[in-house]
């Protein structure tokens, strides 16, 4: 399954990229020396952050003290106790890329670069605002089924686009490409990769060294000399970080010739399919993918009423299983000593669990079976367009009928296209937290994407391949507990990623390098 997270009012970054230098290629190492200018679609002027960043040829010029000082804060920099450094990445599959920004946002834990890879790839293919024709060319393949086996089998393909979306999933960082390359005479380019016009926005910036002689990257990070010691791989956008890059690249990089600071372009939100995100940056919507494209509900297929009353007002729901099949989690304590946890509760199996768990989250357990609750589903997915036919198609094999057929009389497992039915089906916003022990990674994701209208939520994990839904238990009592949530409760996305957060604690509280080399050397 693929599965991310959301925050409904978070800016959504969609990033366009303009020329680098050098001329057009299709291979990753060639395509960094010249990122496709033609798919940007609105530009914005940088001279004041190139001024800044003393990107100004005039004022070299004019008086060398003067540009000197632009790179210089309060403290002499040559006093400071940190530098950056650059992070080994020994990795020769070529996802050196995707290694380098999980590094530099910290989400080292939560999903690994084969998974972040296949994400970006699934996103290109099933978006409707990338223009996959010349997406295609780019890379060299003829069709999408060419381009998805090529991934599949490992094929590290890049290209302008690749960037692009790596950029949207990540709406928090401003991310900054530090390329080295030869184009008659060699020279370092620094790339911006942002969303909103104003750079100083930003809270969390990354940057990343692209050496586009030998096509491989490495994330920066902060070393304190004084402790000696790596301290943070991303960092707050000021002066002072910009004072220690520019001082990195001309002792590190042994380089002393002008810097290029390309003109930043900001992408339309059209121009990338909108994904969504919580506060602490787990990406939720990775996977972006549009199998279900047309989100207008039929008024004959209205079943929000099906759901009590009760629970539209969020009260607690009664559970009626034994307390042992409950796993707790995260606890909170309000300041009157009342006491919340999360608690998952299993559901049948024998290929029904995502339907068995629909129907304990969303409360619906007495009022429909497991049956109906498949043929509901399944009629909806029958309606023209609710279901891309020919990413079905390539994907199962099967043509809409025959697989809506399959879901509803069979045991086949529901995955993505039926919790979107039901979600439209119940207005609710169905929010999934995936578990992929084997790549040691937790993604969410909700659904439908991008539904600002549904005001209402639910929580289920999926976890080997087995649905449970998650309640929200008061004070250890298996009778006050509650499924369904206001979809902007942020008391409620807290506790949900501290749940994450404790359940693989191992992985999050492994430390930088330890996590470094898990990442890079495996």
């Amino acid at each position: 399954m693929d599965n991310t997270f959301a925050k409904a009012d978070e800016v959504q970054l969609k990033e366009t990229l303009d020329d680098v230098s050098c001329s057009s290629s299709s291979t990753l190492s060639e395509f960094h020396r010249n990122l496709d200018a033609s798919e940007a679609k609105s530009p914005f002027g940088q001279d004041g952050f190139n001024d800044l960043f003393n990107d100004s040829d005039e004022i070299k010029e004019k008086n060398s003290s003067e540009h000197q000082k632009l790179f210089e804060t309060n403290n002499n920099p040559s006093k400071t106790p940190y530098e950056f450094r650059l992070a080994e990445v020994n990795r020769k599959d070529g996802l050196s890329l995707y290694s380098s920004v999980l590094n530099g946002s910290d989400r080292v834990d939560f999903i690994s670069p084969e998974t972040l890879h296949e994400k970006v790839a699934s996103h290109i293919l099933q978006s409707k605002y990338v223009n996959v024709d010349n997406f295609l060319s780019e890379v060299q393949c003829k069709t999408r089924e060419e381009y998805w086996s090529k991934i599949k089998q490992g094929a590290i393909l890049g290209g302008s686009t690749v960037l692009q979306v790596l950029a949207s999933l990540y709406p928090k960082y401003l991310l900054c490409i530090i390329s080295r390359t030869e184009c008659g005479s060699e020279k370092v380019v620094v790339k911006i990769l942002k969303y909103v016009e104003d750079i100083s926005s930003y809270k969390k910036c990354v940057f990343i060294y692209y050496d586009g002689i030998d096509g491989h990257y490495r994330p920066l990070y902060l070393y304190n000399k004084t402790n000696e010691e790596e301290e943070k791989s991303n960092f707050k956008y000021d002066d002072t970080m910009k004072t220690l890059l520019f001082k990195f690249i001309q002792e590190e990089l042994k380089y002393n010739d002008d810097v290029v600071f390309d003109d930043s372009r900001i992408i339309n939100p059209s121009d990338i399919r909108s994904t969504k995100y919580m506060g602490d940056d787990i990406p939720f919507d990775l996977s972006a993918d549009n199998s279900i494209i047309n989100t207008e509900q039929a008024s004959e297929y209205d079943e929000s009423s099906s759901i009590t009353n009760a629970t539209k007002i969020f009260p607690s729901s009664v559970s009626n299983t034994n307390t042992d099949d409950h796993i707790p989690t995260e606890t909170s304590r309000d300041p009157l000593g009342i006491t919340q946890k999360f608690v998952r509760k299993d559901a049948l199996g024998g290929g029904h669990c995502l339907f068995s768990c629909l129907r304990n989250v969303l409360g619906i357990a007495d009022k429909i079976t497991i049956k109906d609750l498949r043929k509901k589903a399944a009629d909806f997915n029958r309606q023209p367009g609710k279901i891309d036919k020919d990413w079905l198609l390539n994907t199962t094999g099967k043509t809409v009928e025959q697989y809506c057929d399959e879901m509803e009389n069979t045991t086949a497992w529901g995955g993505e296209p039926e919790i979107r039915a039901i979600a439209e089906l119940y207005k609710i916003i169905i929010r999934v937290v995936n578990v992929n022990s084997e790549k040691f990674c937790v993604s969410a994701s909700e659904f439908p994407p991008n539904q600002t209208s549904f005001d209402r939520c639910c929580y289920i994990i999926l976890n080997n391949n087995h649905y449970e839904s998650l309640h929200l238990r008061t004070d250890n009592n298996s009778n006050d507990e509650r499924s369904i949530f206001d979809s902007n409760d942020e008391e409620i996305k807290k506790l949900i990623r501290d749940f994450i957060a404790k359940e693989y604690r191992t992985k999050k509280n492994m430390n930088l390098k330890e996590r470094r080399k898990q990442l890079f050397l495996i």
